[in-house]
């Protein structure tokens, strides 16, 4: 009877809820500047690839230090007239260290145009350096300059 009992407790224990887990969310902001964006023909119209980099800073302005560069690639993967779905992979990239983040997702692009004012949320699914085993989310917003806000925010 006791080891029954030991038993169960066990398995009720395994079976407790995720929220009731203690993790540490940290959230903190990179600026792209304005990228660099080239689309490529794969084997007809519909299959394209857009890839794209630019520089990444603590803030929003070409006269703040350059942390690194993040670059990204897009492939559609689905294409009406008006809507494409794009999957996505990221990597920041930071300048002198083996330190980076990587990125990935799907999100639907206006078909004639290579960005969205449509804020975009993506995982987080991985890193180096001091962002090894990294998982969270990202959520990109494009700016009226140009440049875009990247809300980064890491479970550990």
């Amino acid at each position: 009877m006791k080891n029954a009992i030991t038993i169960i407790l066990l398995m009720l224990a395994g079976c407790s809820d995720q929220n009731d887990l203690k993790q540490t969310v940290i959230t903190f902001n990179l600026y792209n500047s304005p990228p660099s964006i080239t689309s490529h023909t794969i084997d007809n119209q519909e299959d394209k690839l857009v890839v794209w980099n630019a520089d990444f800073h603590n803030e929003p302005s070409a006269t703040s230090s350059a942390l690194g560069d993040v670059h990204g690639s897009m492939l559609i993967i689905k294409a009406t007239k008006e809507l494409e779905d794009r999957l996505t992979n990221l990597e920041f990239d930071w300048d002198n260290s083996k330190d980076s983040l990587l990125i990935s997702g799907i999100h639907a692009y206006p078909a004639d145009k290579a960005e969205t004012d449509t804020p975009i949320h993506r995982a987080i699914i991985g890193g180096t350096g001091k962002f090894i085993g990294a998982r969270g989310e990202i959520t990109s917003s494009r700016l009226d300059s140009g440049w875009y806000k990247h809300e980064i925010s890491l479970v550990q």
